[in-house]
């Protein structure tokens, strides 16, 4: 290339110097023009092919080389030893990717190869393209630990790689944002564009509110939220959030606000995305930043209608844009956040006070005047993050004073009995306890649990089996009579039932079966099983069948068996669904099987020709 460009210079200056001869000799001055310009034609040329064009032609020859899959055969540093890519045996290496040199402006392509499991699936490479004659071939690297290069050309694909990851940091930040400076261009479009274009919707916003807002899955990070907000219809506000009050203010997330007739008609899961504004109104952290115009006295009177206004809202916001970590452009996920319920989850006066201090107003004195706010009641599914906090951050010591108040029938004596429950473990056995703690933590009970209707044997047992895993009723180590333990029996599995412990209710259910199979229950027992039990209930059932089966039956002969009377059905009469005629009904069903069988013992037996774990199951709780 250096002659053929050398060659190239020398023939550029031979017309004019030929030129220059003819005018001396008195040529006409057109002729030497013309014959200038044919001199320097083929210089041109020349040079164009010698500099431009000659790299796009290999580059050229290069991609018809790919294109015909040529492929060079490998060999081993040992000329005598030739290799056959095509046998699985006998390599001394492994073929890599080649590219043409890179000072010529080539990308390194990956060589089309045929299919070939040993070097697709052990090796990972590909046959090199049959390269140009005396053309030096440059190995690309596949993977981070590739051997074949050099020390040199590993530096060099981390120096590309650290370029590439830096080039967000080496791109120019405007308003605290990734990209260039406003262009007057985009300026003037905008002025016209105000001028003509529709902007209804926003012309709709007619209250600006600041606050702050907390990350749902990470309660304490605080951002500060400009609200710009308009009136969907009268129970639904839409609010667009920027993270400054400046022209150049960044958009960071959305809010709506609804009314409490509305929250209160969503689902359980979607009523824990929303937050409530009490601690904001009363606290003076929202406020209602003023015009200039606008003496403090009229404002401070606007603002304070507004609030109440705002404090029975419930709120739902998503930032999409991270602005408190430095991001300078709005990345990953929608993130969910929530308010603030009380001073000591964040440095409010620090934070606040900054805030109030850039806007000339005193939150403090903005609680003393929104005092005559009234509080409304806040729904125990709104500020979810705040609850969930609680309880995942409680330590394993964080002990639950279970407290039992028995009064003992047709007596005024009353018993109590305490214990002392670590929290998680009463979150683990039952959603129960949720709400109910978190119903002691709104009373400022924290640390005690009172059970008023539950008898202090059953939370004995409760207990136990919280503690050990083991329901001892069920394994009859205690020294309990038949009569004290089909009660017992009842009593759990009314307790299981109204604190949602299936696995009590299955233990209980199955001791009752057994108790009760071929036997009369104690009227005691029926009557606790079929008040406290609902209706269909699967103790309900059972007690049914038990006392329909154990119903006193008059034979033909004058017999009768032990059992209960007619004259009981007063006892019973104040139980849904159990009259005097179905009892009638059920004794005559009950006569009729034995005169027809001539099995006296039959009735009595039914649940016990059923028995078994197979007909205890059927009465069994998920």
């Amino acid at each position: 290339m250096e002659g053929g460009l050398a060659l190239g210079i020398i023939a550029i200056f031979i017309p004019p110097l030929v030129v220059v001869i003819r005018a001396g000799c008195g040529v006409n001055l057109l002729i030497n023009i013309v014959l200038l310009f044919l001199g320097w034609l083929p210089a041109v040329l020349h040079a164009w092919f010698v500099i431009i064009d000659k790299p796009n032609a290999r580059q050229r020859h290069a991609a018809r080389k790919y294109e015909d899959r040529e492929y060079v055969r490998p060999r081993s540093r040992s000329r005598s030893k030739s290799i056959d890519r095509r046998t699985s045996y006998g390599r001394t290496r492994e073929p890599v990717y080649t590219a043409p040199p890179a000072d010529h402006g080539y990308q390194p392509v990956p060589a089309p190869y045929p299919s070939d499991p040993y070097y697709e699936q052990q090796m990972g490479y590909a046959p090199a393209p049959r390269p140009r004659r005396n053309h030096t071939l440059h190995l690309r690297q596949l993977e981070p630990a590739e051997r074949h290069l050099t020390k040199k050309q590993n530096q060099k694909i981390a120096d590309t790689e650290a370029t590439r990851l830096a080039t967000m940091d080496s791109l120019p930040v405007t308003n605290s944002t990734t990209g260039a400076p406003e262009s007057t261009k985009n300026r003037v479009l905008e002025t016209g564009a105000s001028l003509i274009q529709n902007f209804e919707p926003p012309k709709r916003l007619c209250a600006h509110l600041n606050a702050f807002h907390t990350y749902a899955n990470e309660p304490g990070r605080h951002v500060e939220a400009n609200h710009y907000c308009a009136h969907l219809n009268e129970d639904v506000r839409q609010c667009i959030l920027y993270d400054s009050d400046k022209p150049n203010a960044r958009l960071i997330g959305i809010e709506y606000m609804i009314k409490p007739h509305l929250y209160e008609k969503l689902d359980a899961e979607e009523r824990k995305l929303w937050h409530s504004h009490v601690f904001e109104v009363k606290s003076g952290m929202l406020i209602m930043p003023a015009p200039a115009a606008v003496p403090d006295a009229v404002w401070e009177e606007a603002e304070n209608k507004e609030m109440e206004e705002v404090v029975v809202l419930y709120g739902k916001v998503y930032h999409l844009w991270q602005t408190d970590r430095g991001d300078t452009l709005p990345l990953g996920a929608p993130q969910l956040m929530t308010s603030f319920t009380s001073a000591e989850q964040f440095d409010f006066d620090e934070v606040v006070g900054e805030r109030d201090g850039r806007f000339g107003v005193d939150s403090k004195k903005k609680a003393e005047k929104r005092g005559y706010i009234q509080e409304p009641e806040i729904h125990g599914d709104a500020d979810w993050a705040w609850k969930e906090k609680e309880r995942t951050s409680a330590p394993a010591d964080d002990l639950i004073t279970v407290k039992c108040v028995e009064t003992v029938p047709d007596t005024k004596i009353i018993r109590e009995d305490t214990f002392k429950i670590q929290r998680a473990l009463l979150l683990n056995a039952s959603p129960w306890f949720t709400p109910a703690l978190d119903k002691a933590s709104n009373e400022e009970q924290v640390r005690t649990l009172t059970f008023t209707e539950t008898p202090i044997r059953v939370l004995h047992y409760f207990v136990c089996w919280l503690l050990n895993g083991k329901l001892l009723i069920e394994e009859f180590t205690d020294d309990l009579e038949k009569s004290d333990r089909e009660l017992l029996a009842v009593r759990l599995w009314i307790f299981g039932d109204k604190h949602l412990l299936p696995v009590i209710k299955n233990i209980a259910i199955r001791t009752i079966f057994w108790q009760v199979t071929g036997k009369n229950p104690e009227v005691q027992t029926i009557m606790e099983a079929l008040h406290g039990s609902p209706t269909g209930s699967p103790l309900r059932k059972l007690m049914m069948r038990t006392l329909v089966a154990n119903w006193m039956v008059v034979t033909e002969e004058g017999d009768s068996e032990p059992g209960y009377m007619t004259e009981d059905l007063g006892r019973y009469g104040a139980i849904a669904g159990f009259t005097e005629d179905f009892a009638r009904e059920m004794e005559n069903l009950i006569q009729g099987m034995r005169m027809m069988s001539r099995q006296p013992d039959k009735a009595e037996t039914y649940l016990v020709s059923e028995g078994g774990p197979r007909g205890c199951k059927r009465f069994y709780e998920e």
